[in-house]
């Protein structure tokens, strides 16, 4: 069966809305699965945005820590899976950039990490 997921960021950028979902609502320390929907503003429709690349970064004192992240194509357009890595909990600065059918863009947001 599919677990629920619960929405732990959402972004609006131009006529998109960018939501991550995972089953926890959470984004936790080490590693992680969770799931990117793009629809648009107007009709809450899933849009294929093509390809999508997800990084997050820490400052720390004296060094900047990163997270790579890998992201595929899901089960429906619009829809993609994304798997990262964080290595310590906090305040994460994300940035999602995306090219394909819709045009490309970029948004940045801060992602919470317990």
């Amino acid at each position: 069966g599919t677990e629920a997921l619960e929405g732990f960021v959402a972004v609006r950028s131009g006529d998109l809305v960018i939501t991550l979902s995972n089953a926890n609502g959470q984004l936790r320390q080490g590693s992680n699965r969770f799931r990117i929907e793009f629809r648009s503003t107007a009709g809450n429709d899933l849009v294929d945005v093509g390809t999508v690349q997800l990084g997050g970064s820490m400052t720390m004192p004296g060094m900047v820590m990163t997270s790579p992240t890998t992201v595929t194509p899901g089960a429906e357009r619009g829809v993609y899976d994304a798997a990262g890595d964080f290595n310590m909990g906090g305040s994460w600065q994300m940035t999602i950039e995306w090219n394909g059918p819709a045009g490309r863009g970029s948004a940045a947001f801060e992602g919470d990490v317990q």
